[in-house]
């Protein structure tokens, strides 16, 4: 293996390990969907334009986040799910305490 290549095997090491890190935390796993709603992972890329070239780039990048935790610890595949719930139920508490808000005024 080439200095080049161990390099590469070692950050791809840290990243999987980071990755588990931070599914293990609320705050970790509420910024992994954050991410993941950024990239338009659970959106249609396609506009009848060229910025469906930029919206698969940026979708693209939550796949690969993805596929590193599928091909982890399978730990990381419950921490995925938990983190999709408490995202599910995070929006629907803003969304909550905006109605909430907007019946005030």
């Amino acid at each position: 293996m080439t200095e080049k290549e161990e390099i590469q095997t070692e950050l791809d090491r840290q990243a999987m390990q980071d990755i588990t890190e931070l599914l293990a935390t609320a705050n970790g796993r509420r910024f992994f969907m954050w991410l993941f709603d950024q990239c338009g992972y659970n959106s249609t890329s396609f506009t009848r334009d060229s910025r469906t070239y930029f919206n698969e780039g940026r979708r693209d990048v939550a796949l690969m986040l993805r596929s590193c935790v599928l091909t982890g610890e399978f730990a990381n595949l419950n921490l995925l799910h938990e983190a999709e719930t408490e995202f599910i139920k995070f929006k629907d508490t803003i969304r909550r305490q905006l109605k909430e808000r907007n019946d005030k005024k």
